[in-house]
Parts: structure tokens; C-alpha cells; sequence
């Protein structure tokens, strides 16, 4: 049965944020998850070895549901990992320092889940807000478990600061590994061996687009890390056409990138 109020002991959801140099950002994510109309969660966030203001920002904040872990720089894999193995509920939650949830977020995505008990995960759509522009856009993600498995072949189908897991989930898929710099996506993908997903129509997030985002300065960056997951991809033999196609068309766009990034260096010379 949901509940709207502060639990006993151990809190329902575990909200895991990493913190890494988000002074300008961090005070927004953190007011949005403290209004949420849920409120029994522990908010556990890791300052990831930040050298701006950002842990004295989060420390200003009395409330006692958040716990703020701070380390040495490790990245985002490991710090959420050190989150998960801390933490104490039974949903675990994830939250981008530079983003912001909606008041009803955990109060939808818990009893979607409830509701479904073969169902272990739920995102939701977005809507995206570019640095330095005040008009939103609109991000749409595959919304059933079907369509959710054509599409991970091809792409990402969560936005990761949306998602809510059981925490049964993890204990059978395992944690994020460090070694991919892809790491939802390739979590993603072995959760889906253990469990049903979805995704809610509501755009319970509003994710900020930076300007100097994850490999916008080199797409073959990019689509080399895709490739990397696809071809690690459980269960590819489910759907071995698709799936070859898939990494076909990654291979394909990786090296079209990195040629023509080679020739613009040449060219520069």
C-alpha cells in the first residue's frame, strides 16, 4: 500500500544524486526532490570530489532525510554505486544534480510499480531545457516493455535521472560498471534480463542540456561507447538480425566520425 507520509525506520525509496562541481545547479535539484508530494525517501548524495562550492551548498540544508557522502574524484559509476551499497530503501531512485524532478514524480513511479509486481523499473519522458534558453522541448521514450526491448537494441530507452528501480532488481543484475563510460545503458540492458520496464507519458523530469555535455565535442566518442554495449548485450541471440544491424549501424557511424575527425585535425595542421 503507498504511503504519503514519513515511514518508520528504513525509508521507501533511496533517491541517489552524484555531485560533481554543480554549484550553480545543485540547490534546484535538491528543492525539487524536498517537494516531492512523496515523502518518505532518504536523499543520499555523493560529492564526487568537487573543488567549487557544491558540498557547502548541499550542507546548508537541515533537512534530515539527506545524507551527503564525500570522496575523491571517482566518477559517476562509482560514486552511484557507493550510493546504492549505502543506502537503505526498497526503490532506488535516481536524480542528476543538474536536473529537476516534478512534485508528483516518486508518488507516480511507486505505485506504477506496485501495481506491477513482474515489473522491477520505470522512467519517464523529459522535457529538456538547453543551457541558456527558457523554452522547454520535449523528449519522448518508448513507454511499454515491448517496445522498450525493440528499442535498446538500437538506443537508450530511459532517461537515467528519471528512473526508479527495486532494489531486488540490482542484487540480480548487478551494479553500474565503471569500465563503460555508457554506464546506464549497459545497466540497462541487464536489467532487462531480469525483469519487466516501462516508462510513464508524464514528463516527470526536466533535464538540463549542457553545452559542454557527454562527448558533444566528439561523436565518435560516442557511438564507439555505444558500440561497446551493444556488443556486450545480454540475450543477443533473442533477436540476432536486429541486433546485428544494430551494431552494424553503430560500427558504421563510429567510423565515419572518426575519419572525418582525423581529417579536420589534419586539416588544422
Amino acid at each position: 500500500m503507498m504511503s504519503d507520509g514519513l515511514g518508520l525506520g528504513r525509508p521507501s525509496i533511496s533517491v541517489i544524486m552524484s555531485v560533481y562541481n554543480e554549484q550553480d545547479y545543485v540547490r534546484r535539484a535538491i528543492d525539487s526532490i524536498l517537494a516531492q508530494s512523496y515523502s518518505d525517501f532518504e536523499l543520499v548524495i555523493i560529492d564526487d570530489g568537487s573543488i567549487d562550492n557544491s558540498a557547502a551548498v548541499i550542507a546548508e540544508y537541515p533537512d534530515p532525510r539527506i545524507r551527503l557522502l564525500r570522496q575523491a574524484n571517482q566518477g559517476l559509476e562509482r560514486a552511484l554505486n557507493r550510493g546504492i551499497l549505502l543506502s537503505e530503501g526498497q526503490y532506488i531512485a535516481r536524480m542528476d544534480a543538474d536536473d529537476q524532478s516534478g512534485p508528483d514524480r516518486f508518488a507516480k513511479q511507486i505505485d506504477f510499480l506496485e501495481r506491477r509486481p513482474g515489473c522491477g523499473l520505470v522512467g519517464s519522458c523529459c522535457a529538456l531545457l538547453l543551457e541558456g534558453e527558457r523554452d522547454l522541448r520535449h523528449f519522448r521514450v518508448p513507454l511499454t516493455d515491448r517496445a522498450i526491448r525493440r528499442q535498446i537494441m538500437w538506443e537508450n530507452p530511459f532517461v537515467h535521472s528519471s528512473v526508479m528501480m527495486k532494489r531486488w532488481v540490482l542484487d540480480k543484475a548487478g551494479l553500474y560498471r565503471p569500465e563503460y563510460r555508457w554506464g546506464d545503458y549497459d545497466l540497462w540492458c541487464r536489467v532487462l534480463e531480469v525483469c519487466e520496464a516501462g516508462n510513464l507519458p508524464d514528463e516527470l523530469i526536466i533535464r538540463t542540456v549542457r553545452r559542454q555535455g557527454t562527448y558533444r565535442g566528439r561523436k565518435s566518442a560516442h557511438y564507439r561507447e555505444k558500440l561497446r554495449v551493444q556488443l556486450s548485450m545480454p540475450g543477443r541471440e533473442t533477436a540476432p538480425v536486429l541486433s546485428s544491424l544494430a551494431i552494424a549501424q553503430s560500427g558504421a557511424a563510429w567510423g565515419i566520425h572518426k575519419c572525418c575527425e582525423l581529417v579536420r585535425e589534419a586539416w588544422r595542421q
